[in-house]
């Protein structure tokens, strides 16, 4: 039976991103392919092209931001063992023109059944050449002249997936490590319950991977999950990856007594992702009885013209307010993001995002984060970054990143890079309030988790 290597990119240990997405797969193919050896290699606790060695075959996932680390290691890899190599996640799938040289295939939308049946195709034939792969559908892959792409494979049904094998990850995610999105030292793990969102916002490239619809995972399959962790693995808090978690009143209620059925109501706390438009009283108070703790909003912008662009007119200014207010009375702690940059927003448009940000303070928020806004491949965003030059299918993918704020990437020549500098100059000015707000409640949560949370970023 053939051994089959996953590689995660994420490579910051300090603030990871948990390989959830692999977990998911690596189970999947594990209980269809009885025998079949699945390995995840993560480059937080090992080298990876060293660890790819003995290997048959090499999967790799990635977003378009990390596209480019991605093909590194495949180079590398293919080099070094040439094994064939296969790329999956939202970029190839959103973009699979981008097919790079050095992977054999892409996987084009959901994995799980596509890549096991790439696996099923190898372990036969030895081989994922063109005329053994031609019929498999949501794939690309290099033909003779040019790049194939089959038809897209519809999606699984969430029911018949099983509960994640942790054991597939390095024991170290489920130390106690401090986070700054708690404030506090936590044994946590990231989990997803849903794919897919019922909204369409130009700038997200989620409709575009999953099809404008949100599948749900049952209610008992997420309980489920949640006791694994607590009871076999000692998890304390949970972040819900969901695109969406917020959205379903009755989903939220039945997770709710579930939990209580098996024990563990109030014993792990979650962090989530909400709507302010369908933000109320009886959501909140769903989400506090499943001991939701923390909120995330994506608020985007602080102007409704700009608001209504990016987020098709279904969430005002006044919505956002009315939601954080309406979210600390019923004692959820308030995260959120805002975009800058967004295509046509004048500098005063994003003064009032600057604003919004002040009230957000006011009202007790405790964290708001800032981005530049990024083109994706398949989005709104991406067609005028497109239009104006500013991508292409064979750039340098981590320009993307937006790390470099005195350079970035601007979709708009009317906005001076300096005036633009300025914006986000203000911004970190009063991110710096909401930190000061965290270290208090770090301090008065656990003084010495900050202090390791400290060492972490500055002495280690």
């Amino acid at each position: 039976m053939i051994r089959v290597a996953l590689v995660s990119v994420n490579h910051d240990w300090r603030d990871p991103a948990y390989p959830i997405g692999l977990v998911i797969l690596a189970t999947y193919i594990k209980n269809r392919m009885p025998g079949i050896h699945v390995a995840i290699l993560d480059p937080n606790f090992e080298n990876i092209e060293d660890r790819a060695a003995g290997f048959d075959i090499v999967g790799v996932t990635a977003m378009t931001s990390d596209y480019t680390r991605a093909t590194r290691y495949a180079e590398t890899i293919k080099k070094r063992f040439d094994v064939p190599t296969v790329v999956g996640g939202v970029h190839i799938s959103t973009l699979p023109t981008s097919l790079a040289k050095c992977f054999d295939v892409g996987v084009v939308g959901e994995g799980e059944e596509t890549f096991l049946e790439l696996l099923e195709i190898f372990n036969q034939h030895g081989s994922l050449s063109g005329d053994k792969i031609a019929s498999v559908k949501g794939i690309v892959y290099h033909g003779q002249d040019g790049l194939i792409q089959t038809e897209r494979r519809k999606q699984i049904s969430l029911d018949d997936t099983l509960l994640p094998d942790w054991s597939l990850i390095n024991r170290a995610y489920f130390d106690r490590r401090p986070t700054v999105a708690w404030a506090d030292s936590v044994r946590e793990m990231h989990i997803l319950t849903a794919r897919g969102c019922p909204y369409d916002c130009i700038f997200c490239s989620t409709t575009q991977m999953w099809e404008r619809n949100i599948r749900f995972h049952s209610a008992e399959y997420v309980a489920a999950t949640i006791e694994q962790l607590a009871k076999s693995y000692g998890v304390t808090h949970i972040q819900v990856y969901d695109d969406l978690f917020a959205v379903n009143l009755n989903r939220l209620k039945e997770i709710a007594r579930l939990l209580d059925e098996r024990d563990l109501a109030g014993r792990v706390k979650i962090f989530c992702s909400v709507r302010a438009n369908l933000v109320n009283d009886a959501l909140c108070e769903a989400l506090a009885a499943l001991n939701v703790k923390m909120v995330f909003f994506g608020f985007e912008s602080g102007n409704n013209r700009v608001l209504r662009l990016l987020k098709g007119g279904n969430v005002s200014v006044e919505q956002n307010r009315i939601a954080i207010k309406t979210c600390v009375k019923h004692g959820l702690a308030v995260h959120g993001s805002v975009i800058f940059g967004s295509p046509g927003e004048s500098l005063e448009e994003m003064h009032d995002t600057l604003r919004f940000i002040d009230y957000a303070y006011r009202e007790g928020a405790w964290r708001i984060l800032g981005f530049v806004m990024t083109p994706y491949p398949k989005t709104k965003v991406w067609e005028i970054a497109k239009e104006r030059g500013r991508v292409s299918e064979d750039m340098d993918w981590e320009i993307l990143t937006q790390i470099d704020e005195r350079n970035p990437l601007l979709l708009d020549d009317s906005i001076p890079q300096e005036e633009f500098g300025r914006i986000m100059a203000g911004f970190h000015r009063k991110e710096r309030k909401f930190q000061a707000r965290k270290v208090m409640l770090f301090i008065r949560n656990s003084p010495l988790g900050l202090l390791r949370y400290i060492w972490e970023r500055v002495g280690g």
